[in-house]
C-alpha cells in the first residue's frame, strides 16, 4: 500500500455462485513459495467486495492466495493461484541499485527470441558468475548472428530536480564484434514512450555505419563494440527529464555471421539515483483494514 504501517492491497474478480447465492472470499498467507489454504493460514475473510487492504506481520516477502466461499453451504472453490508480495513503505527520495546479487532487485528481460528466466547459460541475458565488477555476479549477453536481445530496468518516477540531479550509471564490459553493423546500446523510454538513445557522459566505442542488425538499429547510433577487457564506468544524465516516468534498457543487435566465440557484453552495478522508491514500513498487527465498501465477515 506504499503507508508506513506494513499493508497490502489486495484485488481480485468477482465470483459467481450458482442459483446467485451470496458469495464471501478468504485470504490466505504463507511465507512458503508453495503452500495450501488451510485454517492454520487464513488471515480475513470478507463479503460483498473485491479486495481488501491486509496488515502485513513485516516487510517480508508474503504468497497470498483468495478463494471464493459459498456463505450458506460454506463450501469452498480450490484454485491455488498466488501472489508473492512485499509491503513498502512510502515513497522517497532514493537510490536504486542492483548488481544481480543475492538479494538485490533482478532486472527482466523483453524480448521473442529469449526465454522468460535469467537462467544462466542460454542464448541471450542472463545472470553469470564467471565475470564481476563488484561481489560476485553480473548481467550477460551471450553473442551470436541475428539476436535482438533486451535487458530492461523497471519504470521508476525521478525525483523533482530540487532534490538533486537524477543520474543513471553502470559499469560495463565486453567482446563484441567491429564490423559497425553489431553493438550495443542504452535507451531510455520516457512516460511509456518510444525507446530513444541516452547520451552518456563518455563518449561510446563505434557506431552503426551499415545496416542489418536484428533490431533495426539506424546508421550513425553509437554503440558499444569492439573488445573492452577492464571494467569502464559510464553515466547518463537525466535533468532533462526530471520528475518524470522513465524506463531503461540494454540493447544488444547483431546481423549475420557473427562468431560466437566473442565473450559478449556484461553490465554490472546498475545504479539510478534520485529516483522515488518504497521505503520501509513498520509491523502491522492488526488483521485486515477494509477499504470503503467492504464488509467484513
Amino acid at each position: 500500500a506504499g503507508v508506513s504501517s506494513c499493508t497490502t492491497n489486495l484485488n481480485w474478480a468477482s465470483a459467481t455462485a450458482t442459483c446467485a447465492d451470496p458469495i464471501a472470499y478468504t485470504i490466505y498467507r504463507s511465507t512458503q513459495s508453495v503452500f495450501t489454504p488451510s485454517a492454520a493460514n487464513e488471515v480475513a475473510g470478507v463479503t460483498g467486495a473485491r479486495g481488501a487492504s491486509v496488515a502485513a506481520p513485516d516487510s517480508s516477502e508474503f504468497n497470498y492466495i483468495v478463494r471464493a466461499k459459498h456463505i450458506q453451504t460454506g463450501a469452498e472453490e480450490s484454485n491455488l493461484l498466488q501472489v508473492n508480495v512485499r509491503a513498502t513503505g512510502p515513497l522517497g527520495d532514493a537510490s536504486f541499485l542492483t548488481g544481480a546479487e543475492l538479494g538485490d532487485p533482478i532486472l527482466s528481460k523483453a524480448d521473442a527470441l529469449e526465454r522468460n528466466t535469467l537462467a544462466p547459460n542460454h542464448v541471450g541475458w542472463h545472470i553469470t558468475a564467471l565475470q564481476a565488477h563488484t561481489g560476485q555476479r553480473s548481467y550477460e549477453s551471450t553473442i551470436g548472428s541475428n539476436y535482438c536481445l533486451s535487458l530492461n530496468t523497471p519504470e521508476f518516477t525521478l525525483s523533482p530536480a530540487a532534490l538533486g540531479p537524477s543520474t543513471l550509471l553502470f559499469w560495463t564490459k565486453y567482446g563484441l564484434p567491429t564490423a559497425g553493423r553489431d553493438g550495443g546500446t542504452v535507451e531510455m523510454s520516457i512516460d511509456g514512450g518510444t525507446w530513444l538513445p541516452v547520451q552518456t557522459g563518455q563518449a561510446l566505442p563505434g557506431s552503426i555505419n551499415q545496416l542489418g542488425n536484428a533490431c533495426g538499429l539506424p546508421i550513425g547510433r553509437p554503440i558499444f563494440n569492439g573488445t573492452q577487457n577492464n571494467w569502464g564506468r559510464f553515466s547518463v544524465d537525466l535533468s532533462a527529464v526530471a520528475g518524470q516516468k522513465v524506463r531503461f534498457r540494454f540493447l544488444l543487435a547483431t546481423g549475420s555471421n557473427v562468431s560466437a566465440a566473442l565473450s559478449g557484453w556484461f553490465i554490472d552495478d546498475v545504479e539510478l539515483t534520485h529516483a522515488q522508491l518504497p521505503g520501509s514500513c513498520s509491523a502491522n498487527n492488526e488483521t485486515v483494514l477494509l477499504r470503503d465498501g467492504f464488509e467484513g465477515l
